[in-house]
Order: C-alpha cells, then sequence, then structure tokens
C-alpha cells in the first residue's frame, strides 16, 4: 500500500510538471479537476507551414501546445440589435469598400460588440464560430494582461524591477539589468536583427530559449528607443513562471480565463522544455478573444471583480514616453505596454502578424475583433493603416445604430402611449 502512494504521488508530481498531460493538484490525497495539459507534436510553433490559411485555424493541432480548459462558469455574450456594418469607409481620402477590404485582407472573423453584446458577427473559411485561430503577435498584449495581473496581486513587487530580481540565470547578461516596464514597452535596448525570429525557432526547437536570451546583446540605451524585439515578452514570460511559482497557463487558467467566463479551451504554443512562448502563439475562438478586449474596456473588472488594476490598464494603452509616440514608433501607431495606440487617448489594439486584432475603442463602448489570413498583403505599405481606418468606421457605426436603435424603442413607447 505504501509503495502504491508513492508512485500516485510520483504520477501526480509528473502532471503538475506538465509531462503527462493534464495538470492536477492534491488535496488532502484527492486530485482537483484537472486545468491544463501538454499536447506534443513532432512540429515546432516556428516550423509551421503558414503559407497555408487553413494553418491559422488548426495551429493547436499542428505544433505543440498547452491546452487550458473553459471556464467551469461560462458566460456566453449575450446577443445586442444586429447593426449592419459601413459600405464603405475613407482611407488616405479615398473611399473603400469595405466587402473589398475584407476580402483583400484575407478576413476569416469579424466580431464586434457594443456595450458587451454582440451586434455583428461573420465568418468566412477557414474560419469558423468554432474555430481556435492563432493570434500571432496580438498574443503579446495577453502576456501584459498577464504581467498586470501578477503586479496586482503583489507577485510581481513593480515594473521597475530588473528582469534578474526573478531569474538569478539571467543575472550578467545584458537582459539582466533592463526592466518589467522595458520589456513591455518594447524598449529593452535590445537588438532584433534579421534573423530574430528563426533563431528563436530554433532555440524553442532545442529548448535552449534560455541561453538565447543570455546570449542577447544591448545596442542602445534601455527606455530609451522603441524597438519591436519579440524576445523582450518571452522573457517576460520567464519571469512571471518566476514570480508566480506557476506554470503560465496554470496562472492564467486561474487567474484570467476562470474568472472571465472562458466559452471554449484556450492553447498556448510551448517550446521543447514545456514552456509557454508568450511572443505570440495563443489560440482562442474570437468570442473569447472579445473577452481581453472586454476587460480593459472596463479598465481591467469583469462583472464587479478587479483582476488588473484600472492603473495598470491605464498605462498599458496609453503612450508614457515621447519614443513611445506615433512619431517614433514603426508602424504610425503610439506603443504602451504591448498594446497598440493607433489614436492616442481614444482607441487601443492587440495586434497580430497576417491581420490579427482586438481593437478597442472605449468612448464607442465597443470591443472588435477581426482575424485574418492576410498572407500577401494587398495594400502598398501593408494592411495595419487601411485595417485601423476600418475598424473605426464600424465602431462608428455602432454608436450610431445604437442611436437608432434607443430612438426607435422611444418612438414605439411613445406611440403606443398616443
Amino acid at each position: 500500500m505504501t509503495d502504491l502512494r508513492l508512485n500516485r504521488r510520483a504520477l501526480m508530481g509528473a502532471l503538475a510538471a506538465g509531462g503527462l498531460g493534464w495538470s492536477s493538484t492534491s488535496v488532502a490525497g484527492t486530485a482537483s479537476p484537472p486545468r491544463t495539459r501538454i499536447i506534443r507534436r513532432d512540429t515546432n510553433y516556428f516550423a509551421v507551414d503558414y503559407s497555408k490559411p487553413e494553418s491559422l485555424g488548426n495551429t493547436q493541432n499542428l505544433a505543440s501546445v498547452v491546452e487550458m480548459r473553459p471556464s467551469s462558469r461560462p458566460r456566453p455574450f449575450a446577443d445586442g440589435a444586429p447593426i449592419r456594418i459601413p459600405d464603405r469607409f475613407e482611407f488616405d481620402g479615398q473611399l473603400v469598400e469595405m466587402a473589398e477590404f475584407l476580402g483583400k485582407t484575407g478576413t476569416s472573423a469579424l466580431l464586434v460588440l457594443t456595450d458587451g453584446k454582440v451586434r455583428y458577427e461573420e465568418y468566412r473559411s477557414p474560419g469558423g464560430r468554432e474555430v481556435h485561430w492563432n493570434a500571432m503577435s496580438a498574443g503579446k498584449s495577453l502576456t501584459s494582461a498577464m504581467v498586470g495581473i501578477a503586479l496586482r496581486q503583489g507577485k510581481i513587487a513593480s515594473l521597475d524591477d530588473r528582469a534578474d530580481k526573478y531569474l538569478p540565470w539571467i543575472a550578467g547578461a545584458d537582459y539582466g539589468a533592463v526592466t518589467i516596464r522595458q520589456l513591455l514597452q518594447m524598449s529593452s535596448g535590445m537588438a532584433r536583427g534579421d534573423r530574430e525570429v528563426p533563431n528563436i525557432g530554433a532555440a524553442a526547437a532545442a529548448g535552449t530559449l534560455r541561453d538565447y536570451l543570455r546570449a542577447q546583446k544591448r545596442v542602445t540605451t534601455p527606455g530609451s528607443v522603441n524597438e519591436y524585439v519579440n524576445a523582450n515578452p518571452i522573457l517576460l514570460g520567464y519571469i512571471l513562471a518566476a514570480a508566480t511559482g506557476k506554470t503560465i497557463a496554470e496562472y492564467m487558467q486561474d487567474e484570467l480565463w476562470e474568472p472571465i467566463g472562458l466559452e471554449r479551451p484556450a492553447y498556448l504554443a510551448i517550446d521543447k522544455t514545456g514552456m509557454e512562448i508568450m511572443g505570440g502563439g495563443v489560440m482562442l475562438i474570437a468570442r473569447d478573444y472579445a473577452r481581453l478586449g472586454e476587460l480593459y474596456r472596463h479598465n481591467g473588472a469583469w462583472s464587479g471583480r478587479q483582476i488588473i488594476s484600472p492603473q495598470f490598464v491605464r498605462e498599458s494603452t496609453a503612450v508614457m514616453a515621447p519614443h513611445l509616440s506615433p512619431e517614433q514608433v514603426d508602424l504610425k501607431m503610439g506603443y504602451g505596454y504591448l498594446w497598440w495606440i493607433p489614436e492616442p487617448g481614444k482607441d487601443f489594439s492587440a495586434l497580430g502578424h497576417f491581420g490579427q486584432y482586438v481593437y478597442v475603442n472605449p468612448a464607442r463602448r465597443t470591443t472588435i475583433v477581426k482575424l485574418s489570413a492576410d498572407l500577401k498583403p494587398g495594400y502598398p505599405d501593408g494592411s495595419h493603416r487601411v485595417t485601423m481606418a476600418a475598424l473605426k468606421a464600424i465602431a462608428a457605426t455602432t454608436a450610431w445604430s445604437t442611436w437608432l436603435s434607443a430612438e426607435s424603442r422611444w418612438r414605439t413607447r411613445h406611440d403606443s402611449n398616443v
């Protein structure tokens, strides 16, 4: 009997380490419901063939991932009064046909929420209502949210803490002296390099991401230049795991997905060691991406529970230094804490390669999710600027439609009283 108990404890320990599938914890000899599960594939996340549109909607079945279960209390969004999105919108002094734009940018999902209710929802192959779409670098905004949660809970003491406070193995490396705030603002001083993504992919496949991070060299003073370096959020992932004492997936499951009512499973890409790759690699259905936007639209609160502090949300979605202004950032948008800011003070967006967006316009009380397979951008300077123009036009339509709906309800009541 003693041997059986010992073997069971060893098995539970292996599960908690993520090596044998679903991860559980044991309390008084009783396992709690499983929270996460590692799924191993032969292909590395970075080696998936993204030249095929269907790969973006099927990444979790092609690459190694950790799966997180839906919330025990899923909270589907209610339906609101349907709207018709504009037939055309203005961009650089020209009228652009919305249908042409959506087709040209490979749109697979377009979801519009106003006041937390679904006003418009459209899916195109290979997307779909139940399709888990790869958000690419839009997942960086999720990394930021997890830092915000850890900060509010006191797991991270200050955004001005250096990386080596939490990671002894990075001490002495150039990354060791970089602060969490500088990592969030893409202002670490590190060089990106022409082969950054292939090199990160090779390190992830070999299980040597720590060595990769230790080897990076500073080229500018941290906190002075915005340089989009994918290694920055990857390092934040290591800091999160060290600060919380949990895997990132477990922490995300417990402190984010469970309270905000995740509807369907969530997936994160992992490296050979099982470490989550926090530079991107999140896969959700469109409605669950909208939860992130809605959480930020409500200043970090969900159904009366404060998950992220309002101050962190405000700083995340504001230009906090001159080098983060639209004039100084590559895409001519402002930059916050791993969030893009198209028009400072008015809107903000998660943004990922191949056309992934979680756009939030607080004044319009609107969140828009656009998922895409924009593999060959059909616009001369890429699709980001024209997409922002389209999303702004849709957000403006929701406000007008809301007014019309209210006006219609008033007239109905008024006429019934005559």
